[in-house]
C-alpha cells in the first residue's frame, strides 16, 4: 500500500494548486494512495485533513470532497467522522457522533487494518437510511504538449460486509463527464454472506487493473473516472467499500512539429531606413492542424532570441501535416546583423517550430537605423548604463545614432567617452569595453558580468578610472580568462567595502595589473589584510600601486602577514598598523600621508623587492610597537624619491641598499645591518640624518660605490647630516697622490657644535687612496682636512691608522669644530699647497714686508720663493723660504727695495715637483703714483675685486669704458698707501670687454678685463 513518495507528493501539489489530477509528457504516471490524509472527529475545522488526497473540510461542513478535483452525489457527507474507530472484532465501528444515526451512509479514512494511522484507506459506506445509490468522480487533466491516446489504471479494492446483505461497487469512464462508459471487469458486486467483520482486499493487490485507449483528450482537456455504489439486497445495508494505490499512467501522442526550412532572399540588404526586404521562408509540418489554423513566420533580433519575436508574414493551413511557403518582409529601419532567425508558429494547436540557419540583414543607412546587439556603442553622457539616453551606437564606428538598444557583453566594442561617468545600477554586460583618460564607470549596485571575448574585455587606460562601490559585490567575470587590463596610470578605485579579501574581488586572477597601474583605497574603514596578497600574480618587474586616499584615518592589520606586491602610496588620513605579520610593501612606501603603528603590532614594515622607492612627505613611525622596525630585505635597493623620515629603526639585511640621491633619509633611532652589502648609498647630494646623536654615538652605514661609513660620538644631542662620495678634489695646480679618495659631507644641526666632536672614518687603504698612500704602513699618521672657503684646512689632531681587517682602515680624528666637506691625507703626503693670500707693506723708503698664509701646513721639504721685478715681466728672486708641517703662515723682507715701482710674487714648488705662482702685487716706492695689478676672477660674471697699488693715501676716480671708449659706469673712493683691494659689481654691464681706470690729480692707470 505504501507507494513512492515521490506521487504522493506531486499528487499534494497537484490537487492544491491545479484542482485535479494532472498528467504531462514529462510525468505521464499519477498515484492515489490517500497517505498525507489525516483522520479528523467532526467539530475540529482543521485546514485542510485531506488535502494530499484532493479533499477539504468545508469550514461549515465537515468532511466534504474537494469539488474541483472530486465529485460526490448519493452519499451523506453530514455528521460522519473521519477516523472511526473499531471498538470490536464483533461490533460496528464508531462514527464518531455518539447522536449519529448508523443507518446514515458517508465516507470517512480509516485508521486501521487495512491500513495504518501513517497510511490510512479512504473508506465509502453505500447505502443507509435511504438506500440511495452513490458516486465518486475523479477529474484528470491533459497537461502536457500532445493528446493523450490511453490511460493504464489500477487500484486496490476493499470490503467489509457487516449486514450479510449483497451490495455493488462498479467503475466507469468518460471524456466529458455526461456520458460514461462502464468496464464489467472492474465491477465488484459483494456476497448476501454473513457479517465478514474486519476488512478484506478482493483478490491480490493490484485487486484491479484495466487499460483505457482509443482516447483523444487535447492538450489541456479533462478526462474523469467514476465508482458508483448501491444496495442491492434491498434491506438496507452497512456494508462499506474501501479504496487506495490509485494508480494512473497515461500515454501521450507524439506532439506535432513545425520544421523552418530554407529562406530565399537572404542576405537581405536594406538600402536606406526606410527600406525593406522580401523573401519567403518554406516549412514542413507532421500531425493534425485544426481548422482555421495560422502559420506566422517570426524572427528573432540580431542575436537570435525570440523574446520578442516579430511577424514577417502568415499563410492559413489546416489539416495533416500541412506544408509551404511564407511570403515575408524585413521591417523597414532594421537594424545590420549576422544572428536573426525565423521559426514559424501554429495557432490550432499553438506549436512553435524549429528556429531556421542564421541570416544576415546589411543596413546601409549611415550609421544603422537601429541599433544591433553588435554595434559600437559608446557614452553620449554622463548617465545610467540602463538608460537609452546614456548611449548612442554605430554600425560602422563612424557615424554614431541614439542608442535604441542598451550595450551588451555581444556588442562589437564599448566605449566610455572621455569625461563621461557611467553608473551601472543594475543588471549589465560588457566585452571589449574601454575606459580612457578623463572616463569613469561606476559600479554602485546590481550585476555587471564580463565576458570572456577577443583580447582584453575591460580596458582601463590611463587617466581611466573603473570605481567599485559596491558592498560585498563584485563584478562578474565568465571564467578565468575574462580580463580587466589596468594600464599604466590606470585607476582601479574601491569605494565599498568587501572587495579586498584574498584571492577575490580586486585581489581575483582576473584582473590583470600592469607597471604604475593604482588600485585605489577610497574607504575611511579598513580593507582586508588577514593573509592577503594584494597585486597576487604581478611578476617582480610590474610594479602597481596600492593608493589610499581616505579622508580619516585608517586602522587596519590582522593577525597573519599582508604583502603589497608593488608600491603602497599612503595618502589621504594615513594608515595605522596593528595586530600580528609583517606588513609586506615588496616596492617600497611613498606617500603625503603618514604611517604608523600601535602597541598590538607585532612584527616589521618589510621592503623586500629586488627595486623599491621610498619617498613622500608623510612621515613612517614604527616607535608605538616595541621591538619593531623598517626592514629593508634580501635583496633589494630602494631609491629614494624625496626626502623621507623614518621615526624608529632601520634593519638592513644582506644585499639591501637606500640609494639616497639627491634627497635626505631622517632616521630618529638607528640604521643598523651596515656592511659592505647593505649601506645607504650617497652617490650625490642625499645624506643620511640621525638625529640626537649623544655622547655614545651612532654609526651612519654610508658609502658611494662602497661602505664607507662614519661613527659621530662625544656630542651634545644634535641631528647630523652625513654623505659620501667618490674622490677628492685638490686645490690646483697640485696632486692628491697621498689623500684618500673620498670626501665625507658632515653637518651638525647647531654648526659650530659646542665642544669637540669625535668621528671615526673608514676606508679601503688599496682601492680607496692615492699612488702614494702606503697601505701597509700604520705608523704615520693621518690628517683630517675640511674645505671652507674654497681651500682644505687642516682639522683636528693627526691620528694613526687601525687596521680592521681586509684592507680596511679606520682612523678616529678627535676634537673636531668646524664642519663642512672632509677628507683625509697622510701627513707627510698632504693635500696639495693652497694659498690664501699674498701680500707686501712698504716699511720705508728702502724695506718691505711680504706675508703669506697657506690653507693648511705644508711639507718641510715644500719651497717658497718671493720674487721682485721693476717692470713686472724680468723676475728675480728676492728670498727662498722652506715648508713647515706645523706652520701656515709666512714672511719675507725686501731689504733693497727699488726706487719708483717694485712688483712681488711667490713661487712655490710642491714636493712633487710641481711649481704654482701667486698673484702679482705691487709697491710703488715714491711720492706719487697709482697701479692697477689685477682683476679677479678675469672673465667676470657678477663682481669682481680690484688690486690697486697707491704711493700715498688719497681720493681715486674710478671709470669703466666699453670697448668703443664710452664711460659706463663710474664712481670714486679714497685709498690708502701701498695695497688696496676694491670691490666692483659688474652685474649691470653687459657681455664684451671692458677697461678700468684709476685716476688721481697726478697719476693713472687703466686694466683690461672682460664681461661674460
Amino acid at each position: 500500500m505504501r507507494k513512492v513518495c515521490f506521487f504522493a507528493l506531486m499528487l499534494f501539489v497537484s490537487f492544491v494548486a491545479k484542482s485535479q489530477v494532472s498528467l504531462t509528457n514529462g510525468s505521464p504516471s499519477a498515484l492515489i494512495d490517500f497517505s498525507n490524509t489525516t483522520p479528523t472527529t467532526v467539530g475540529t475545522n482543521p485546514t485542510s485533513a485531506f488535502a494530499g488526497a484532493g479533499f477539504e473540510l468545508n469550514p461549515t461542513t465537515a468532511g466534504r470532497l474537494n469539488s474541483n478535483a472530486w465529485a460526490v452525489t448519493g452519499w451523506s457527507n453530514g455528521d460522519l467522522a473521519f477516523g472511526g474507530t473499531q471498538i470490536t472484532a464483533a461490533t460496528d465501528y464508531t462514527r464518531g457522533v455518539a447522536a449519529a444515526a448508523v443507518t446514515t451512509g458517508g465516507f470517512y479514512a480509516s485508521t486501521v487494518t487495512p491500513a495504518s494511522a501513517s497510511n490510512p484507506t479512504f473508506m465509502i459506506q453505500p447505502g443507509g437510511g435511504d438506500f440511495a445509490p452513490g458516486t465518486l468522480t475523479l477529474r484528470i487533466q491533459n497537461n502536457g504538449t500532445s493528446a493523450i491516446t490511453d490511460i493504464n489504471l489500477t487500484y486496490n479494492l476493499y470490503i467489509r460486509n457487516d449486514q450479510g446483505r449483497s451490495n455493488s461497487f462498479n467503475f466507469s469512464y468518460s471524456s466529458d463527464d455526461v456520458t460514461y462508459t462502464p468496464v464489467g471487469a472492474l465491477d465488484y458486486t459483494s456476497t448476501a454472506a454473513g457479517d465478514l467483520l474486519g476488512w478484506v482486499i478482493v483478490g491480490s493487490a493490484p485487486s484491479r487493473s484495466t487499460a483505457i485507449t482509443s482516447l483523444s483528450v487535447a492538450p489541456g482537456g479533462f478526462f474523469y473516472i467514476r465508482w458508483s455504489s448501491a444496495d442491492v439486497g434491498g434491506a438496507g445495508s452497512r456494508d462499506e467499500f474501501g479504496l487506495d494505490d490509485i494508480n494512473l499512467t497515461a500515454t501521450f501522442a507524439p506532439p506535432n512539429t513545425i520544421t523552418t526550412g530554407a529562406i530565399t532572399g537572404a542576405p537581405f540588404t536594406l538600402a536606406d531606413c526606410s527600406a525593406t526586404g522580401t523573401g519567403s521562408v518554406a516549412f514542413t509540418s507532421t500531425d493534425v492542424y485544426l481548422a482555421g489554423n495560422t502559420f506566422t513566420a517570426q524572427m528573432s533580433d540580431d542575436i537570435g532570441s525570440f523574446a520578442t519575436p516579430i511577424p514577417l508574414g502568415s499563410i492559413s493551413l489546416s489539416g495533416t501535416a500541412p506544408s509551404g511557403s511564407i511570403p515575408i518582409t524585413i521591417p523597414a529601419g532594421t537594424a545590420p546583423g549576422v544572428g536573426y532567425l525565423i521559426r514559424i508558429v501554429s495557432s490550432s494547436p499553438v506549436v512553435t517550430g524549429s528556429s531556421s540557419a542564421a541570416f544576415q540583414i546589411i543596413q546601409n543607412g549611415p550609421g544603422g537605423c537601429q541599433s544591433s546587439h553588435t554595434d559600437y556603442y559608446r557614452s553620449f553622457q554622463t548617465g545610467d548604463w540602463g538608460t537609452l539616453s546614456t548611449w548612442e551606437s554605430s554600425n560602422d564606428n563612424i557615424t554614431f545614432i541614439p542608442a535604441t538598444l542598451i550595450p551588451t557583453s555581444v556588442a562589437n566594442t564599448i566605449l566610455i567617452t572621455t569625461g563621461h561617468t557611467v553608473t551601472i545600477a543594475g543588471a549589465a554586460s560588457a566585452d571589449q569595453l574601454t575606459i580612457p583618460s578623463g572616463a569613469t564607470l561606476i559600479h554602485s549596485s546590481g550585476t555587471f558580468t564580463i565576458a570572456d571575448g577577443t583580447g582584453d574585455d575591460v580596458v582601463v587606460q590611463s587617466g581611466g578610472i573603473f570605481e567599485l562601490s559596491s558592498s560585498g559585490n563584485a563584478p562578474s567575470f565568465a571564467n578565468a580568462t575574462a580580463t580587466c587590463n589596468l594600464n599604466t596610470g590606470a585607476i582601479l578605485r574601491v569605494s565599498a567595502t568587501g572587495l579586498t579579501a584574498a584571492g577575490v574581488g580586486v585581489n581575483a586572477i582576473n584582473y590583470v595589473y600592469q607597471h604604475q597601474s593604482v588600485l585605489e583605497y577610497s574607504l575611511g574603514s579598513a580593507f582586508s589584510t588577514t593573509a592577503v596578497t594584494y597585486f597576487p600574480n604581478v611578476n617582480a618587474t610590474t610594479i602597481p600601486i596600492f593608493r589610499t586616499t581616505n579622508v580619516g584615518t585608517i586602522t587596519a592589520g590582522a593577525g597573519s602577514a599582508t604583502t603589497f606586491n608593488g608600491v603602497f602610496e599612503c595618502n589621504g588620513g594615513g594608515v595605522i598598523w596593528q595586530n600580528g605579520g609583517n606588513k609586506i610593501f615588496r616596492n617600497g612606501i611613498t606617500g603625503t600621508a603618514n604611517m604608523s603603528t600601535v602597541a598590538s603590532f607585532i612584527g616589521n614594515l618589510v621592503i623586500n623587492g629586488a627595486t623599491a622607492e621610498l619617498g613622500g612627505t608623510g612621515t613612517i613611525d614604527i616607535t608605538n610597537s616595541p621591538g619593531s622596525v623598517l626592514e629593508i630585505g634580501t635583496p633589494t635597493t630602494v631609491t629614494m624619491t624625496s626626502s623621507k623620515t623614518i621615526i624608529g629603526n632601520i634593519s638592513l639585511l644582506a644585499n639591501s641598499y637606500i640609494d639616497a640621491g639627491t634627497f635626505n633619509l631622517t632616521v630618529s633611532g638607528n640604521v643598523t645591518g651596515g656592511s659592505s652589502t647593505s649601506y645607504i648609498r650617497t652617490a650625490s647630494t642625499g645624506s643620511l640624518i640621525l638625529n640626537t646623536v649623544d655622547v655614545a654615538g651612532k654609526t651612519f652605514p654610508v658609502g658611494h660605490t662602497s661602505y664607507n661609513p662614519l661613527i659621530i660620538e662625544n656630542v651634545n644631542s644634535y641631528n647630523w647630516t652625513v654623505n659620501v662620495n667618490d674622490g677628492v678634489v685638490a686645490d690646483p695646480p697640485n696632486g692628491i697622490t697621498g689623500a684618500v679618495l673620498l670626501t665625507w659631507n658632515i653637518t651638525p644641526s647647531t654648526n659650530p657644535p659646542v665642544g669637540g666632536v669625535d668621528i671615526t672614518f673608514q676606508f679601503n687603504a688599496v682601492t680607496q687612496t692615492g699612488v702614494s698612500f702606503n697601505p701597509a704602513d700604520l705608523t704615520e699618521t693621518v690628517q683630517a682636512w675640511h674645505r671652507k672657503l674654497g681651500y682644505w684646512l687642516a682639522a683636528g689632531t693627526p691620528m694613526t691608522l687601525t687596521d680592521i681587517g681586509s684592507n680596511l682602515r679606520t682612523v678616529k680624528i678627535s676634537g673636531l669644530t668646524e664642519f663642512s666637506p672632509y677628507a683625509l691625507s697622510r701627513i707627510s703626503l698632504p693635500l696639495p699647497i693652497k694659498l690664501i693670500s699674498f701680500n707686501a707693506i712698504k716699511l720705508n723708503s728702502t724695506r718691505s714686508l711680504i706675508t703669506w698664509e697657506l690653507a693648511a701646513c705644508c711639507s718641510r721639504d715644500a719651497r717658497f720663493e718671493v720674487q721682485r721685478s721693476s717692470d713686472g715681466i724680468n723676475y728675480a728672486a728676492i728670498a727662498t723660504i722652506t715648508g713647515s708641517e706645523t706652520n701656515r703662515f709666512y714672511t719675507a723682507n725686501d731689504n733693497d727695495m727699488q726706487k719708483g715701482m717694485n712688483y712681488y710674487r711667490l713661487k712655490g714648488t710642491d714636493v712633487d715637483g710641481k711649481i704654482s705662482y701667486s698673484k702679482v702685487i705691487a709697491i710703488i716706492n715714491d711720492n706719487k703714483g697709482l697701479l692697477l695689478t689685477t682683476v679677479a676672477p678675469n672673465p667676470v660674471q657678477d663682481n669682481m675685486t680690484v688690486s690697486l697699488s697707491a704711493a700715498k693715501a688719497e681720493a681715486v676716480r674710478f671709470v669703466i669704458y666699453d670697448i668703443t671708449g664710452r664711460p659706463v659706469k663710474q664712481w670714486s673712493a679714497t685709498i690708502t698707501e701701498g695695497s688696496n683691494i676694491i670691490s666692483v659689481n659688474a652685474r649691470e654691464l653687459t657681455a664684451g670687454i671692458y677697461y678700468l681706470g684709476a685716476a688721481t690729480t697726478d697719476s693713472k692707470t687703466v686694466i683690461r678685463f672682460v664681461k661674460q
